[in-house]
């Protein structure tokens, strides 16, 4: 039988293959800390079905983690909503409807998070793709973050 990622979710919607929100996380092990098992808490919690890609491959860098949803939101119908968090510094405190809910009110197709510090461009040269590539923002949160990002996944892929 197959085991996709979107046969795990329950049907929400007679009409739709997608749930309120299909959320996905990258974790290769456990880390070396509890906090993997306390963000696998706060989803189950609040009743995210939080499906962890990569579990048990060796980590060799952020791209095992970006290829990983790529291939992933790539498998869903074009229309299925997908976060994606980090899995080691990322709580759930909302339901999927909650947050699906939310992000159809920002009328955006994706999503992502921002973060004050340019990382890992920092230090690959000095600094200068952050200060001139980067555009300035109202807040301080100017730089991408591939920590978190939610989107349609036919938009996302």
């Amino acid at each position: 039988r197959k085991n996709s990622i979107l046969e795990r979710n329950t049907i929400k919607n007679e009409s739709s293959q997608c749930p309120d929100i299909i959320a996905l996380t990258y974790a290769s092990h456990g880390g070396r800390d509890d906090r993997f098992c306390r963000s696998l808490e706060s989803a189950i919690r609040n009743g995210v079905d939080l499906q962890v890609l990569g579990w048990g491959i060796k980590w060799e860098g952020l791209s095992q983690k970006l290829g990983a949803a790529l291939d992933a939101v790539r498998a869903l119908p074009s229309e299925c909503v997908v976060l994606f968090t980090d899995a080691y510094d990322v709580l759930f405190t909302q339901s999927p409807k909650e947050m699906r809910r939310k992000f159809e009110a920002l009328n955006k197709p994706l999503i992502f998070s921002g973060e004050c510090g340019c990382w890992p461009q920092v230090q690959r040269d000095n600094g200068r793709t952050c200060r001139d590539k980067y555009p300035l923002s109202p807040t301080p949160f100017r730089y991408l973050n591939s920590g978190s990002w939610m989107g349609r996944a036919g938009v996302a892929a």
